[in-house]
Protein backbone atom coordinates (compact mmCIF):
# COMPACT_ATOMS: atom_id res chain seq x y z
CA UNK A 1 0.00 0.00 0.00
CA UNK A 2 0.83 3.31 -0.72
CA UNK A 3 0.01 6.05 1.77
CA UNK A 4 -0.44 9.27 0.60
CA UNK A 5 1.19 11.75 3.02
CA UNK A 6 3.33 10.87 6.34
CA UNK A 7 1.59 14.06 7.80
CA UNK A 8 -1.06 12.61 9.53
CA UNK A 9 -1.19 11.54 12.86
CA UNK A 10 0.59 7.96 14.11
CA UNK A 11 -1.38 5.73 17.16
CA UNK A 12 -0.99 2.71 18.58
CA UNK A 13 -4.47 0.88 20.07
CA UNK A 14 -4.13 -0.87 23.01
CA UNK A 15 -6.45 -3.43 23.77
CA UNK A 16 -7.46 -3.07 20.58
CA UNK A 17 -10.71 -5.24 20.98
CA UNK A 18 -12.94 -5.36 17.78
CA UNK A 19 -11.35 -1.48 16.61
CA UNK A 20 -13.90 1.02 17.72
CA UNK A 21 -11.29 3.44 18.28
CA UNK A 22 -9.22 2.70 15.63
CA UNK A 23 -11.27 3.72 13.36
CA UNK A 24 -12.37 6.62 14.87
CA UNK A 25 -8.89 7.88 15.24
CA UNK A 26 -8.53 6.79 11.51
CA UNK A 27 -11.19 9.08 10.42
CA UNK A 28 -9.95 11.81 12.76
CA UNK A 29 -6.50 11.95 10.65
CA UNK A 30 -4.31 9.61 12.27
CA UNK A 31 -2.47 5.96 10.70
CA UNK A 32 -2.80 3.42 13.03
CA UNK A 33 0.95 2.23 13.46
CA UNK A 34 0.10 -0.95 15.56
CA UNK A 35 -2.89 -2.77 17.34
CA UNK A 36 -2.43 -4.79 20.53
CA UNK A 37 -4.47 -7.40 22.47
CA UNK A 38 -4.04 -10.50 24.35
CA UNK A 39 -7.23 -12.38 22.49
CA UNK A 40 -5.80 -13.26 18.88
CA UNK A 41 -8.89 -13.61 17.49
CA UNK A 42 -9.81 -9.37 18.15
CA UNK A 43 -6.00 -8.60 16.84
CA UNK A 44 -6.53 -10.67 14.02
CA UNK A 45 -10.44 -9.03 12.76
CA UNK A 46 -8.34 -5.82 13.38
CA UNK A 47 -5.26 -7.05 11.41
CA UNK A 48 -8.21 -7.92 8.37
CA UNK A 49 -10.04 -4.05 8.22
CA UNK A 50 -6.31 -1.75 8.85
CA UNK A 51 -3.77 -4.43 7.45
CA UNK A 52 -1.71 -1.52 7.11
CA UNK A 53 -0.57 -1.52 10.58
CA UNK A 54 1.16 -4.36 13.13
CA UNK A 55 -1.15 -6.42 14.81
CA UNK A 56 0.86 -8.13 18.25
CA UNK A 57 -0.98 -10.73 20.20
CA UNK A 58 0.55 -9.79 23.43
CA UNK A 59 -0.47 -9.94 27.62
CA UNK A 60 -0.74 -6.36 28.00
CA UNK A 61 -0.37 -6.77 31.70
CA UNK A 62 3.19 -8.19 31.52
CA UNK A 63 4.63 -6.70 27.87
CA UNK A 64 6.61 -3.21 28.04
CA UNK A 65 6.94 -0.66 25.56
CA UNK A 66 9.90 -1.89 24.00
CA UNK A 67 8.53 -5.03 23.60
CA UNK A 68 5.58 -3.31 21.41
CA UNK A 69 7.85 -1.65 19.36
CA UNK A 70 9.56 -4.85 18.72
CA UNK A 71 6.57 -6.35 17.79
CA UNK A 72 5.74 -3.63 15.58
CA UNK A 73 9.30 -4.18 13.66
CA UNK A 74 8.72 -7.54 12.85
CA UNK A 75 5.42 -7.04 11.71
CA UNK A 76 5.70 -8.25 7.71
CA UNK A 77 2.63 -6.39 6.55
CA UNK A 78 3.61 -2.86 7.77
CA UNK A 79 4.80 -0.60 4.79
CA UNK A 80 7.43 1.49 6.63
CA UNK A 81 8.55 3.13 3.70
CA UNK A 82 5.46 3.72 1.95
CA UNK A 83 4.28 5.12 4.91
CA UNK A 84 6.49 7.91 4.97
CA UNK A 85 8.25 7.01 8.53
CA UNK A 86 11.49 5.71 10.14
CA UNK A 87 11.64 2.19 11.66
CA UNK A 88 11.69 4.13 14.71
CA UNK A 89 8.25 5.43 14.48
CA UNK A 90 6.89 4.17 17.80
CA UNK A 91 9.29 6.33 19.62
CA UNK A 92 7.50 8.62 17.34
CA UNK A 93 3.88 8.43 18.23
CA UNK A 94 1.32 11.13 18.14
CA UNK A 95 -1.07 9.32 20.37
CA UNK A 96 -2.18 6.15 21.99
CA UNK A 97 -5.83 5.01 22.03
CA UNK A 98 -6.75 2.01 24.52
CA UNK A 99 -9.78 0.73 26.33
CA UNK A 100 -8.73 -1.94 28.98
CA UNK A 101 -10.93 -4.35 30.67
CA UNK A 102 -13.30 -2.82 33.35
CA UNK A 103 -15.60 -5.24 34.51
CA UNK A 104 -14.63 -4.33 38.15
CA UNK A 105 -16.01 -0.84 37.42
CA UNK A 106 -18.81 -1.40 35.44
CA UNK A 107 -22.53 -0.88 36.73
CA UNK A 108 -23.64 -4.01 35.06
CA UNK A 109 -20.70 -6.05 36.50
CA UNK A 110 -19.96 -7.07 40.19
CA UNK A 111 -18.69 -3.69 40.99
CA UNK A 112 -15.59 -4.64 42.66
CA UNK A 113 -12.94 -2.39 42.65
CA UNK A 114 -10.52 -5.10 43.37
CA UNK A 115 -11.08 -6.86 40.47
CA UNK A 116 -7.88 -8.22 39.23
CA UNK A 117 -8.54 -6.66 35.55
CA UNK A 118 -8.88 -3.19 36.88
CA UNK A 119 -4.87 -3.33 37.28
CA UNK A 120 -4.87 -3.33 33.38
CA UNK A 121 -5.72 0.69 33.32
CA UNK A 122 -2.87 0.93 35.70
CA UNK A 123 -0.69 -1.08 32.77
CA UNK A 124 -2.12 1.24 30.51
CA UNK A 125 -0.92 4.38 32.07
CA UNK A 126 2.46 2.24 32.37
CA UNK A 127 2.57 1.35 28.69
CA UNK A 128 2.25 4.98 27.93
CA UNK A 129 4.69 6.19 30.09
CA UNK A 130 7.16 3.60 28.17
CA UNK A 131 6.16 4.48 24.49
CA UNK A 132 5.83 8.26 25.53
CA UNK A 133 3.66 9.25 23.08
CA UNK A 134 2.46 13.35 22.64
CA UNK A 135 -1.43 12.62 23.77
CA UNK A 136 -2.79 9.56 25.24
CA UNK A 137 -6.69 8.56 25.12
CA UNK A 138 -8.29 6.17 27.79
CA UNK A 139 -12.15 5.30 27.08
CA UNK A 140 -13.37 3.41 30.31
CA UNK A 141 -17.14 2.73 32.23
CA UNK A 142 -18.75 5.71 34.11
CA UNK A 143 -19.41 3.86 36.93
CA UNK A 144 -15.25 4.76 37.33
CA UNK A 145 -16.39 8.13 38.34
CA UNK A 146 -18.43 7.13 41.37
CA UNK A 147 -17.38 7.26 45.10
CA UNK A 148 -16.30 3.32 44.93
CA UNK A 149 -13.99 3.75 42.41
CA UNK A 150 -12.30 6.63 43.50
CA UNK A 151 -9.31 4.65 44.66
CA UNK A 152 -8.75 3.36 40.81
CA UNK A 153 -9.40 7.14 39.44
CA UNK A 154 -6.97 8.82 42.82
CA UNK A 155 -4.41 5.90 41.40
CA UNK A 156 -4.39 6.82 37.35
CA UNK A 157 -4.12 10.87 37.98
CA UNK A 158 -1.62 9.82 40.69
CA UNK A 159 0.44 7.38 38.08
CA UNK A 160 -0.37 10.05 35.37
CA UNK A 161 1.48 12.61 36.52
CA UNK A 162 4.82 10.31 37.61
CA UNK A 163 5.00 9.65 33.71
CA UNK A 164 4.99 13.26 32.93
CA UNK A 165 1.29 13.66 31.56
CA UNK A 166 -1.46 15.83 32.65
CA UNK A 167 -4.95 15.01 32.30
CA UNK A 168 -7.94 17.17 31.11
CA UNK A 169 -10.14 17.96 33.74
CA UNK A 170 -12.88 17.51 34.79
CA UNK A 171 -13.31 14.23 33.30
CA UNK A 172 -16.01 13.87 31.03
CA UNK A 173 -18.63 11.24 30.41
CA UNK A 174 -19.46 11.47 26.63
CA UNK A 175 -22.68 10.19 25.23
CA UNK A 176 -22.40 8.27 21.80
CA UNK A 177 -26.24 9.83 20.82
CA UNK A 178 -24.64 13.41 21.30
CA UNK A 179 -21.74 12.89 17.93
CA UNK A 180 -24.89 11.33 15.55
CA UNK A 181 -24.86 7.29 16.97
CA UNK A 182 -28.28 6.11 17.35
CA UNK A 183 -27.51 4.34 20.57
CA UNK A 184 -27.95 6.02 24.20
CA UNK A 185 -24.35 4.47 25.07
CA UNK A 186 -22.05 6.56 27.80
CA UNK A 187 -18.14 6.24 28.30
CA UNK A 188 -15.62 7.97 30.47
CA UNK A 189 -13.39 9.46 28.21
CA UNK A 190 -9.38 10.45 29.88
CA UNK A 191 -7.35 12.69 27.73
CA UNK A 192 -3.82 13.05 28.81
CA UNK A 193 -1.32 15.10 27.24
CA UNK A 194 2.12 15.16 28.11
CA UNK A 195 4.02 18.14 30.06
CA UNK A 196 5.17 21.23 27.06
CA UNK A 197 2.15 19.99 24.78
CA UNK A 198 -0.97 21.83 24.25
CA UNK A 199 -4.32 20.82 26.11
CA UNK A 200 -6.55 18.97 24.16
CA UNK A 201 -10.69 20.10 24.64
CA UNK A 202 -13.08 17.60 25.22
CA UNK A 203 -15.23 17.99 22.04
CA UNK A 204 -18.69 19.56 22.04
CA UNK A 205 -21.94 17.49 20.58
CA UNK A 206 -22.70 17.41 17.23
CA UNK A 207 -26.07 15.79 17.22
CA UNK A 208 -29.31 16.44 19.48
CA UNK A 209 -32.15 14.32 19.70
CA UNK A 210 -34.36 17.34 19.55
CA UNK A 211 -32.43 20.40 17.65
CA UNK A 212 -34.93 22.43 17.93
CA UNK A 213 -35.33 22.00 21.53
CA UNK A 214 -31.64 22.76 22.46
CA UNK A 215 -29.17 24.41 19.50
CA UNK A 216 -30.30 24.67 15.71
CA UNK A 217 -26.76 24.39 15.22
CA UNK A 218 -26.76 20.68 15.73
CA UNK A 219 -27.78 17.94 13.53
CA UNK A 220 -30.66 15.11 14.30
CA UNK A 221 -29.23 12.13 16.11
CA UNK A 222 -30.15 9.10 13.48
CA UNK A 223 -33.23 6.74 14.83
CA UNK A 224 -33.04 3.15 15.15
CA UNK A 225 -35.04 2.54 11.78
CA UNK A 226 -33.08 5.04 9.74
CA UNK A 227 -29.93 2.71 10.69
CA UNK A 228 -31.75 -0.47 9.82
CA UNK A 229 -34.07 0.05 6.82
CA UNK A 230 -31.87 -0.61 4.06
CA UNK A 231 -30.27 -3.41 4.94
CA UNK A 232 -32.52 -6.65 3.90
CA UNK A 233 -34.10 -9.15 6.28
CA UNK A 234 -31.23 -11.97 6.91
CA UNK A 235 -33.94 -14.94 7.60
CA UNK A 236 -34.95 -15.03 3.66
CA UNK A 237 -31.47 -16.31 3.13
CA UNK A 238 -30.73 -20.25 3.49
CA UNK A 239 -27.05 -19.53 3.44
CA UNK A 240 -26.82 -17.15 6.62
CA UNK A 241 -27.38 -20.64 8.86
CA UNK A 242 -24.17 -20.99 8.48
CA UNK A 243 -21.95 -18.39 6.81
CA UNK A 244 -21.70 -14.86 7.89
CA UNK A 245 -22.06 -13.29 4.35
CA UNK A 246 -24.37 -13.51 1.40
CA UNK A 247 -24.65 -11.91 -2.10
CA UNK A 248 -27.14 -9.35 -2.65
CA UNK A 249 -27.15 -9.29 -6.39
CA UNK A 250 -30.93 -7.63 -7.23
CA UNK A 251 -31.75 -6.44 -3.89
CA UNK A 252 -33.75 -2.84 -3.84
CA UNK A 253 -32.95 -1.12 -0.77
CA UNK A 254 -35.36 1.46 -1.57
CA UNK A 255 -34.89 4.67 0.88
CA UNK A 256 -31.77 5.07 2.38
CA UNK A 257 -31.07 7.65 5.13
CA UNK A 258 -28.14 9.96 4.78
CA UNK A 259 -26.52 7.55 8.10
CA UNK A 260 -27.00 4.78 6.20
CA UNK A 261 -25.08 6.26 2.84
CA UNK A 262 -22.76 7.43 5.71
CA UNK A 263 -21.93 4.19 6.70
CA UNK A 264 -21.51 2.81 2.70
CA UNK A 265 -19.01 5.34 1.77
CA UNK A 266 -21.51 7.23 -0.30
CA UNK A 267 -21.80 10.80 1.79
CA UNK A 268 -19.78 13.74 1.22
CA UNK A 269 -18.64 13.94 4.99
CA UNK A 270 -15.66 16.12 5.40
CA UNK A 271 -14.95 15.44 8.51
CA UNK A 272 -13.83 11.66 7.64
CA UNK A 273 -10.12 11.87 7.21
CA UNK A 274 -9.96 8.01 7.12
CA UNK A 275 -8.73 5.65 3.51
CA UNK A 276 -11.27 4.89 0.74
CA UNK A 277 -11.78 0.94 0.89
CA UNK A 278 -12.07 -1.54 -1.95
CA UNK A 279 -14.68 -3.82 -0.78
CA UNK A 280 -17.63 -5.40 -2.41
CA UNK A 281 -21.02 -3.03 -1.15
CA UNK A 282 -23.37 -6.04 -2.67
CA UNK A 283 -21.89 -8.68 -0.45
CA UNK A 284 -23.93 -8.40 3.07
CA UNK A 285 -21.54 -9.23 5.89
CA UNK A 286 -21.58 -10.00 10.06
CA UNK A 287 -25.48 -11.28 9.04
CA UNK A 288 -24.78 -14.82 9.95
CA UNK A 289 -28.85 -16.28 11.25
CA UNK A 290 -29.90 -17.06 14.56
CA UNK A 291 -32.55 -19.97 14.75
CA UNK A 292 -35.51 -19.19 17.14
CA UNK A 293 -38.47 -21.92 17.98
CA UNK A 294 -42.18 -20.46 16.48
CA UNK A 295 -42.72 -19.80 20.17
CA UNK A 296 -39.90 -17.59 20.83
CA UNK A 297 -40.82 -15.75 17.27
CA UNK A 298 -44.09 -15.28 18.42
CA UNK A 299 -43.25 -14.23 21.75
CA UNK A 300 -41.05 -11.30 20.07
CA UNK A 301 -44.00 -10.37 17.81
CA UNK A 302 -46.33 -9.54 20.55
CA UNK A 303 -43.63 -7.54 21.94
CA UNK A 304 -44.19 -4.00 21.94
CA UNK A 305 -41.80 -1.59 20.50
CA UNK A 306 -39.87 -0.26 23.13
CA UNK A 307 -40.83 -2.66 25.64
CA UNK A 308 -39.32 -5.83 27.05
CA UNK A 309 -40.34 -9.21 25.83
CA UNK A 310 -41.84 -11.05 28.83
CA UNK A 311 -42.47 -15.21 28.88
CA UNK A 312 -38.95 -15.75 30.29
CA UNK A 313 -37.27 -13.27 27.65
CA UNK A 314 -35.60 -10.20 29.37
CA UNK A 315 -34.83 -8.93 25.96
CA UNK A 316 -35.72 -4.83 24.69
CA UNK A 317 -37.35 -4.77 21.32
CA UNK A 318 -35.98 -1.64 19.42
CA UNK A 319 -38.50 1.29 18.65
CA UNK A 320 -38.12 2.50 15.19
CA UNK A 321 -38.21 6.28 15.89
CA UNK A 322 -35.97 5.99 19.05
CA UNK A 323 -32.64 5.08 19.69
CA UNK A 324 -30.98 1.36 20.88
CA UNK A 325 -29.60 0.43 24.40
CA UNK A 326 -26.43 0.19 25.16
CA UNK A 327 -25.23 -2.81 23.15
CA UNK A 328 -23.44 -4.49 25.74
CA UNK A 329 -20.39 -7.74 24.90
CA UNK A 330 -20.82 -10.33 27.55
CA UNK A 331 -17.56 -11.63 28.60
CA UNK A 332 -15.29 -14.89 28.58
CA UNK A 333 -14.74 -16.22 32.18
CA UNK A 334 -11.24 -17.42 32.98
CA UNK A 335 -8.08 -16.80 35.64
CA UNK A 336 -6.17 -14.26 35.73
CA UNK A 337 -2.82 -13.96 37.45
CA UNK A 338 -4.31 -16.90 39.42
CA UNK A 339 -8.47 -15.63 40.26
CA UNK A 340 -11.44 -16.84 38.84
CA UNK A 341 -13.37 -14.09 37.40
CA UNK A 342 -16.83 -15.41 35.60
CA UNK A 343 -18.15 -14.63 31.96
CA UNK A 344 -21.76 -14.03 30.87
CA UNK A 345 -23.85 -13.88 26.99
CA UNK A 346 -25.32 -10.50 26.98
CA UNK A 347 -28.83 -9.91 24.98
CA UNK A 348 -29.09 -8.68 22.16
CA UNK A 349 -32.10 -6.75 21.48
CA UNK A 350 -35.27 -7.71 19.34
CA UNK A 351 -35.48 -6.51 15.78
CA UNK A 352 -38.11 -3.54 15.71
CA UNK A 353 -39.84 -4.45 12.54
CA UNK A 354 -38.62 -8.52 12.62
CA UNK A 355 -39.67 -11.09 15.04
CA UNK A 356 -36.09 -11.95 16.15
CA UNK A 357 -32.67 -10.76 17.44
CA UNK A 358 -30.88 -8.34 15.53
CA UNK A 359 -27.52 -9.56 13.44
CA UNK A 360 -23.55 -8.30 14.32
CA UNK A 361 -24.33 -6.36 10.99
CA UNK A 362 -27.71 -4.50 12.49
CA UNK A 363 -25.69 -3.81 15.52
CA UNK A 364 -22.85 -2.69 13.47
CA UNK A 365 -25.00 -0.32 12.02
CA UNK A 366 -26.75 0.53 15.42
CA UNK A 367 -22.45 1.19 16.60
CA UNK A 368 -21.80 3.95 13.56
CA UNK A 369 -18.84 1.60 12.07
CA UNK A 370 -18.99 1.70 8.54
CA UNK A 371 -20.18 -1.19 6.12
CA UNK A 372 -16.70 -1.94 4.86
CA UNK A 373 -15.66 -3.32 8.43
CA UNK A 374 -15.98 -6.88 9.32
CA UNK A 375 -16.46 -8.27 12.82
CA UNK A 376 -15.48 -12.02 13.89
CA UNK A 377 -17.92 -14.19 11.35
CA UNK A 378 -18.73 -16.09 15.03
CA UNK A 379 -22.20 -13.91 16.68
CA UNK A 380 -20.40 -14.77 19.89
CA UNK A 381 -17.24 -12.98 19.07
CA UNK A 382 -18.70 -10.99 16.83
CA UNK A 383 -20.85 -9.59 19.38
CA UNK A 384 -18.27 -9.53 22.08
CA UNK A 385 -15.99 -7.02 19.88
CA UNK A 386 -19.08 -4.85 19.33
CA UNK A 387 -19.85 -4.48 22.81
CA UNK A 388 -16.97 -3.62 24.34
CA UNK A 389 -15.42 -1.20 21.80
CA UNK A 390 -16.23 2.44 21.60
CA UNK A 391 -18.58 3.48 18.83
CA UNK A 392 -16.32 4.61 15.41
CA UNK A 393 -18.27 8.67 15.19
CA UNK A 394 -17.74 9.28 19.20
CA UNK A 395 -14.07 8.33 18.57
CA UNK A 396 -13.67 10.33 15.63
CA UNK A 397 -14.92 13.55 17.42
CA UNK A 398 -12.39 12.66 20.25
CA UNK A 399 -9.52 11.95 18.23
CA UNK A 400 -9.96 15.44 15.72
CA UNK A 401 -9.56 17.37 19.25
CA UNK A 402 -6.13 15.48 19.41
CA UNK A 403 -5.44 15.79 16.08
CA UNK A 404 -6.29 20.03 16.30
CA UNK A 405 -4.38 19.79 19.85
CA UNK A 406 -1.41 18.44 17.80
CA UNK A 407 -1.50 21.16 15.28
CA UNK A 408 -1.84 18.41 12.26
CA UNK A 409 -3.81 19.67 9.50
CA UNK A 410 -6.81 17.90 8.30
CA UNK A 411 -5.64 15.24 5.51
CA UNK A 412 -7.51 12.95 3.39
CA UNK A 413 -5.96 10.23 1.55
CA UNK A 414 -6.95 9.54 -1.72
CA UNK A 415 -4.95 5.58 -1.95
CA UNK A 416 -7.64 2.83 -1.67
CA UNK A 417 -6.73 0.15 0.72
CA UNK A 418 -7.86 -3.37 0.37
CA UNK A 419 -8.76 -5.22 3.36
CA UNK A 420 -6.38 -8.40 4.92
CA UNK A 421 -6.43 -12.03 5.27
CA UNK A 422 -10.26 -13.18 5.53
CA UNK A 423 -9.20 -16.25 7.19
CA UNK A 424 -8.56 -13.99 9.87
CA UNK A 425 -12.49 -13.08 10.67
CA UNK A 426 -13.14 -16.99 11.07
CA UNK A 427 -9.94 -18.01 12.51
CA UNK A 428 -9.84 -20.29 16.38
CA UNK A 429 -7.49 -18.37 18.80
CA UNK A 430 -4.69 -20.71 17.50
CA UNK A 431 -4.96 -20.18 13.96
CA UNK A 432 -5.57 -16.70 14.15
CA UNK A 433 -2.32 -16.75 16.45
CA UNK A 434 -0.42 -18.40 13.76
CA UNK A 435 -1.96 -16.41 10.71
CA UNK A 436 -0.68 -13.20 12.63
CA UNK A 437 2.54 -14.67 13.20
CA UNK A 438 3.25 -15.66 8.95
Amino acid sequence: MTVTSPRRGVFADLFCGGGGLSYGAEQGGFDCALAADIEPQHVGVHHYNMPYGAGVVTDLGQATGDDLRRGALRATDIDLIGLGRNPEMLTKLTAVFGGPPCQGLSNMGRKDPSDIRNDLVDHFLRLVGELQPRYAVMENVPGLLEARNRPVLDGLLERAHQIGFNVVTPIRTLRAIDFGVPQTRERIIIMLYRRGENAPAYPEPTHAVDPNGSDLFLRRTPTVAEALDDLPDADLFEALLTSDEVRLDGFDPGYISSYALGLKGLANDVDDLSYPRLWDPQLLTCSMRTRHSDKTRGIYERTPPGKSAGEGHNLPRLHPDRYSPTLRAGSVGGTYDGRRVSGHTAPRPIHHRLPRVITVREGMRLHSYPDHVRLHATKFQGFRELGNSVPPLLARAIAHQIRIAAGLAPEKPTDALAPGNPELLLAEPRAAHALLAA
